[in-house]
């Protein structure tokens, strides 16, 4: 497991909130970020993951030819730690990392699974490119349909 900073947030660069990430690849093939605000001395952090100082939360796989996200919190909700500005550059660098990694491993799309009300999908992930199929139900769940980001 690597926990780095990611960002020093204000203007100040000895004692302030930075954002943290820690990141774990198991097998290769799956991986797992979380990212939280700490108060930070430099470059060492004093605040360890909890849910209340959560940035961001992402699990994926990769598979022959896709990158699967299983689970991602992008916490820009009303309870949010991170004002409006700072949500937006959160979840641009989230977008930017996930298609990064697709990239770096030679994957044709990137698939999530969406509620079929279509909330999150026209708040979130519309204008990241991803198009909803409905043909493709999440098979745990059949009110659950497949959105999908071609990189080809």
């Amino acid at each position: 497991m690597s926990t780095r900073i990611l960002k020093l947030l204000p203007k100040c660069n000895y004692y302030d909130y930075k954002y943290i990430i820690s990141y774990t690849i198991y097998d290769n093939n799956k991986y797992n970020f979380l990212c939280w605000k700490s108060k930070c001395l430099y470059n060492i952090y004093y605040d360890d993951y909890s849910y209340y100082r959560k940035v961001f939360a992402l699990d994926f796989n990769i598979a022959k030819d896709m990158l699967k996200i299983k689970h991602l919190s992008i916490n820009n909700d009303k309870n949010s730690i991170t004002n409006y500005e700072e949500s937006k550059e959160v979840k641009k660098f989230v977008f930017d990392l996930i298609k990064n990694i697709a990239i770096k491993k030679n994957v044709n799309k990137i698939v999530i699974d969406v509620h079929s009300n279509l909330n999150r999908y026209n708040y979130e992930l519309k204008n990241e490119g991803f198009i909803t199929n409905h043909d493709v139900k999440c098979y745990i769940n059949p009110h659950w349909i497949s959105a999908e980001k071609s990189l080809i």
